[in-house]
């Protein structure tokens, strides 16, 4: 789900956050609780960049330390989270003591009134600060956050055309300094670029057209989008589609909006867990090795679908969806298919 745009942040101490990010190493693996190394890596979604709600926030009202909690009480591993200056020093420690990984999501959003050099500027400045500040404390970052959405489109989002042209330029910007800028800070991370879902492809197929390269191809998927092997744009395969970059894939968003929408926990739990069955039935197919279900807990300050999406409530305790996960992730693997030989690889 698109996050709201948060300002630049204030610089602590680098030299202290570099100590911090040597001793406790590459959050990164994210492995140490898993019973099966060769899963994808399952993680959740959680919001530590709403410090400005106060109160109003469920993720400023239930501690960090019982978050990391919820995730090893399902048998989830990740966590994908932006780690605000405020909190990132105490997420990073809790983290690395239960063996989370974490997926540094850098929520910047694109400036419509700037050029596309002046976002490139800001993006590259930005994530050279970050990167250089937690230099080795994470191993992957997502270069923004549905920028497809921000840009917008007519049509299914499966061409370039249909796009805005003026504010893809200035999309392109923007995750064009944020790959550079992370490159040049931690040389050693792997970043992800990722779209909404639906058939939102055709940004990503531009960006690489325009010569943008990233190391893990991401989408978002949710259930009115239908199947992802079939999808609801015209019956595409999207989860083939992203995997033709021939680089790893990650589901960095997945849940049942129309549950939410409802507010139906048993809903959201059946589609959840077959969501997570097919996602691992085609993992090695179409090199899908990490999934986070949208999101931790609920945020009952905001409207309509937005406040039910946990898989906690917002106190953290458990809902059938959670209960769904952790009886699927207690589950053996089976062995996956072998990927397939058809697939076009993006040059």
């Amino acid at each position: 789900m698109v996050n709201r745009l948060r300002g630049a942040k204030s610089l602590p101490n680098l030299i202290a956050l570099g100590v911090v990010a040597l001793a406790l190493g590459i959050l990164g693996s994210g492995r140490a609780n898993s019973t099966d190394s060769t899963d994808v890596r399952w993680g959740a979604v959680g919001h530590d960049d709403k410090i400005a709600d106060g109160t109003s926030s469920s993720y400023n009202t239930l501690p960090l330390n019982r978050q990391i909690m919820l995730l090893g009480s399902i048998g989830a591993d990740w966590y994908r989270t932006a780690c605000e200056d405020a909190n990132c020093g105490t997420l990073i420690q809790l983290a690395s003591a239960s063996g989370v990984g974490i997926l540094r999501s850098i929520e910047l959003q694109p400036d419509a009134t700037l050029s596309e050099a002046s976002n490139y500027a800001h993006g590259y400045q930005y994530a050279l600060t970050e990167a250089t500040k937690y230099r080795n404390a994470f191993k992957f970052y997502e270069a923004s956050n549905e920028a497809d959405v921000w840009v917008g489109m007519s049509g299914d989002g499966s061409a370039r055309a249909q796009y805005n042209q003026q504010r893809y330029v200035q999309a392109r910007g923007l995750i064009s300094g944020l790959i550079d800028g992370i490159r040049a800070g931690d040389p050693s991370a792997q970043i992800l670029v990722d779209d909404a879902g639906w058939c939102h492809y055709g940004f990503l197929q531009a960006l690489w057209a325009d010569g943008l390269r990233w190391d893990i191809t991401a989408f978002h998927w949710y259930a009115s989008q239908g199947d992802m092997e079939h999808a609801g744009c015209g019956g595409t395969n999207v989860a083939a589609a992203h995997a033709s970059f021939g680089l790893p894939v990650w589901i960095t968003e997945f849940n049942s909006d129309i549950a939410a929408k409802a507010d139906d926990e048993s809903a959201a739990a059946v589609w959840i867990s077959q969501f997570m069955t097919q996602v691992r039935t085609v993992a090695s197919k179409y090199k899908i090795e990490g999934a986070f279900v949208y999101e931790l807990i609920d945020e009952p300050s905001l409207p309509g679908a937005q406040a039910h999406f946990g898989i906690f409530d917002a106190n953290g305790i458990a809902k059938a969806a959670s209960s769904s996960i952790t009886k699927f992730l207690s589950t053996p693997t089976q062995a996956s298919p072998s990927p397939p030989t058809h697939l076009q690889v993006l040059k």
